[in-house]
Parts: C-alpha cells; sequence; structure tokens
C-alpha cells in the first residue's frame, strides 16, 4: 500500500533491478515495509487481506519464538537473503530479454513464504488440500503456491520461488534430513546471522546506556554500542500500546517452538491459517 500511496517515498520500499541502477539500496533490507495494489485494484485488495491474515498466523508465533527485538533481525536478514539472489535472477533475465528483468520485490509475500516453507518442511508428509480439488504433500506445497500466483499473474513469479528455495535453504540448515532430496545441499544458515538472545537482553536492558564508551573501547564495540543505545531509545520512544505487545528476549522460554523447527505434535499447536487450503463449498450443495 505505502508504494501505491506515497510514490516518492515508495522508491526506498520497492526493491528491483532499476532502482538498484538508479542508487536506491535499502529496500535490500526494508522491501518487506512495502506493498503494491498492482493493475488489479480488486485482487490488490484481496492479496493483502490475504496476506495480513497469514502474517498473523505466522509471525505471531515467530515473535514468541524469537522475540521482538530478534524477529525484527529475522525480517530484515530474511529479506537481505532474498534480495540478493532476486537481483541476480533479474540481471541474468534481463540479458536474455529487458522485459524479464522489470519485476519488482516489495510487500510481506516473500516472508510469508518462507516462515511457511519451513512449517511444511517441518511436517513433510502431512497432506494439504488446495481448494478441496487437490491434495498436495506439504513438502510440494510452497512450490504449488508459486505455480498458481505465476498462472494468476501471467507472469512467472521470482520473487515468490527465490523465498521458497531460501525457506528450504534454511530449514537444510538446521541438520535434519531435507524432504526436498534435490536441493538437500542447498543449506542457509540464516540463523547465525540473528543477535542472540544475550545480546537482545542487553539491548532491552538500555545497551549500557549509563556507561561512557572509553575511547581505547574497538572500533567495532563502540559501534554496536551505538546502535544498541539508538534500538532502545527509539523503544523508549514508542506508544505504550506498542510496549504492551513487545515480547521481550527473557520471556521466549515460555512459548513453546511451533514455526521453524521439528514440532510435531498438533495435539497443542494452535490452529494455522493456509492460503487455499480447505473442502469448498460446492454449488447447490445446500439445496433440499
Amino acid at each position: 500500500m505505502l508504494i501505491t500511496m506515497a510514490p516518492s517515498m515508495g522508491q526506498q520500499f520497492n526493491l528491483s533491478l532499476d532502482g538498484l541502477r538508479h542508487g536506491y539500496v535499502s529496500p535490500m533490507v526494508t522491501s518487506f515495509l512495502g506493498g503494491s495494489m498492482g493493475g488489479n485494484p480488486v485482487m490488490g485488495i484481496l492479496m493483502l487481506l490475504m496476506a495480513s491474515t497469514m502474517a498473523f498466523s505466522y509471525f505471531t508465533a515467530l515473535e514468541r519464538e524469537h522475540g521482538s527485538l530478534r524477529f525484527g533481525a529475522w525480517c530484515c536478514v530474511c529479506n537481505v537473503a532474498v534480495a540478493l539472489p532476486f537481483l541476480a535472477l533479474s540481471c541474468v533475465l534481463s540479458c536474455i530479454h529487458p522485459s524479464l528483468g522489470t519485476q519488482a520485490c516489495n510487500g510481506l509475500w516473500p516472508l510469508l513464504l518462507i516462515a511457511m516453507t519451513q512449517q511444511c518442511l517441518a511436517d513433510p508428509d502431512r497432506t494439504m488440500s488446495f481448494w478441496g480439488l487437490v491434495q498436495i504433500p506439504g513438502k510440494w506445497y510452497p512450490f504449488a503456491l508459486v505455480g498458481f500466483f505465476s498462472l494468476l499473474s501471467m507472469q512467472f513469479q521470482i520473487t515468490l520461488l527465490v523465498a521458497v528455495l531460501v525457506g528450504v535453504a534454511t530449514s537444510n540448515a538446521k541438520g535434519a534430513q531435507s524432504p526436498v532430496a534435490c536441493l538437500q545441499r542447498v543449506q542457509l544458515p540464516l540463523d547465525r546471522l540473528l543477535p542472540s538472545v544475550e545480546v537482545a537482553l542487553w539491548v532491552e536492558q538500555g545497551a549500557d546506556s549509563g556507561q561512557r564508551l572509553q575511547g581505547n573501547t574497538p572500533l567495532p564495540a563502540r559501534i554496536i554500542g551505538c546502535i544498541g543505545q539508538v534500538l532502545f531509545m527509539f523503544g523508549m520512544a514508542c506508544p505504550s500500546p506498542m510496549k504492551e505487545k513487545y515480547v521481550g528476549a527473557g520471556s521466549i522460554a515460555n512459548f513453546p517452538k511451533v514455526s521453524t523447527g521439528g514440532y510435531l505434535d498438533r495435539s497443542s499447536e494452535p490452529q494455522r491459517f493456509e492460503a487455499f487450503q480447505g473442502s469448498g463449498q460446492r454449488l447447490g450443495e445446500d439445496e433440499i
């Protein structure tokens, strides 16, 4: 919505090969904060509502698992992990034909597909219904969604495919046997790039704001200290309702890990929203 409502500001949240050539580098980290309606406003609103519903389902569990600060870092790290191969692939396709490299990457869908792929691969043998028309094994469900969205838009969705591959790679990096055998060697340990729980606690407790950084302090430590203090001041300036929803790093042990790990006990797992699942409704089904 931001790109449509504020085009001048939207360039900072719209990742594309053309934008990168014009010096817009920040979307490599911030493009998930943007979003556009596309050429069809009705379809754009429907996709926005679906993305919002899925975000409440997946992102709430991820925030409880990582804590609010580490979840924000997860969003930025995953966004960069999608942006780099997306730009590389767009560059290659633009060499084949200029029109193939004009796609843009923005919105929540890449991050949602990463979270969905990780969850599906945690239980790959689970059968998932696609609008009641076909039963798809969980490990292939994200790929089926990419194909469906590509067919719906009449354009191959590079961003979504890259996001699914990133989700597979991050799941493979956890050390378990990959359900997708052909991608077993593709591993991307993004969790190692997240700040540790100790660092998150340090920032939440003020990032040593009461201590002076001495001149003999190493430069990397001073930079990290300054970043931590900025984050702390930003958190203190947030409205009270946002502070009440904040999940501290010290409380994440109280929440079960149900989003990305091998947690398969579905008796206590919260109900998740899955796109295009369900048996549907046949016309005339309720007629007497």
